[in-house]
């Protein structure tokens, strides 16, 4: 299981209380953002990412400072990426989230804060 640091968690979908996991549920390949006793009782335990979160100088260091979107370098990020190799890592390799041109990770459909989206999304395979 990965393990994430986070400056929130986002809200369980059964309960919501805090979630500290994003998982597959059990017997499903649906996934979903369980709290500990939802984890416990619906969650797949052999795969997700289990969420911690940040100290205050990690959230500091977190935020957005001086970086703007540069689409040159979006560009010349996505010219040495393989495709193809990205894609099997996202789909069956132990990774939840993706590079993208800055070094900020993400889910493989999103976006960094930054504005530098998932090399899969500018691929157009999600």
């Amino acid at each position: 299981m990965n393990i994430v640091k986070v400056e929130r968690f986002q809200t369980c979908n059964f309960c919501q209380k805090p979630a500290h996991y994003d998982a597959p549920m059990r017997g499903r390949s649906t996934w979903a953002y369980f709290c500990d006793d939802c984890y416990a009782e619906r969650g797949s335990h052999n795969t997700g990412t289990k969420f911690v979160l940040m100290t205050d100088d990690e959230v500091a260091h977190s935020k957005c400072g001086d970086e703007v979107y540069d689409a040159k370098l979006e560009d010349q990020f996505m010219a040495s990426v393989d495709i193809e190799e990205l894609m099997e890592e996202s789909l069956f390799g132990d990774s939840c989230g993706v590079e993208v041109a800055d070094g900020c990770m993400v889910e493989p459909d999103g976006k960094c804060c930054h504005g530098y989206s998932s090399p899969l999304l500018l691929a157009g395979l999600i």
